[in-house]
């Protein structure tokens, strides 16, 4: 990606190139109305045309705006300028996985970031991307799971399955002797901590 500077988009001036992928190129910009800066997506030029594109782009925007979580970005605004649509969003200083790869598991991290983008790749919107990944399925995929008959798994944390009931259960990592974990054996809290989070997971119950 090429710097374009001094390039403006409606009220946004775009600073940098951030990353670019297969549903459009993100800038750092900066908000000239309510002077902040932002995270800018723009589509390819070459898609701009495209009407599934379009339409595709706007509903990555839209699966994002209903999802609030403190590791997902805001969407403050979408909209088109002279055609080109937009979205912009939250801008959050941080490394790229390239600038982190310095640490020891990095290449792990880049092949657990290529697997998850061939998952991806299978799904043709990210809100149902979303829903199936999710820790905790919404009410909307457990109601269609009643009347489906392959079912779902509940990928779960323990506090989160507090309450919940199902025919059968699997705790991660107990089996392995990982779960209540052997690093809290010599501090009585943490053990009786551990314990009391099993007790949680084989009951659904505080």
């Amino acid at each position: 990606m090429k710097p374009i500077p001094e390039e403006t988009i409606a009220h946004y001036r775009i600073i940098e190139p951030l990353g670019a992928g297969g549903m459009g190129a993100v800038y750092k910009a900066y908000d000239k109305k309510l002077h902040r800066v932002i995270a800018l997506k723009l589509l390819p030029p070459e898609y701009i045309a495209q009407q599934d594109r379009r339409r595709r782009f706007l509903q990555e925007a839209c699966a994002v705006s209903a999802l609030n979580h403190p590791h997902i970005l805001t969407v403050y605004e979408v909209g088109e300028d002279d055609g080109e649509p937009y979205i912009a969003m939250e801008y959050v200083e941080g490394e790229t996985l390239r600038q982190k790869a310095r640490y020891d598991d990095s290449p792990r991290r880049g092949r657990d970031l290529e697997h998850l983008q061939a998952i991806a790749k299978r799904y043709k919107t990210s809100a149902k991307l979303l829903e199936d990944v999710a820790l905790d399925p919404s009410d909307t995929t457990q109601a269609n799971s009643a009347t489906s008959a392959r079912g779902f798994v509940t990928l779960s944390t323990v506090h989160s399955a507090k309450g919940l009931e199902w025919n059968s259960l699997f705790v991660i990592w107990m089996t392995d002797g990982w779960f209540p974990s052997n690093r809290f054996h010599d501090e009585f809290d943490d053990l009786e901590e551990e314990r009391r989070l099993l007790y949680v997971a084989t009951t659904r119950e505080a």
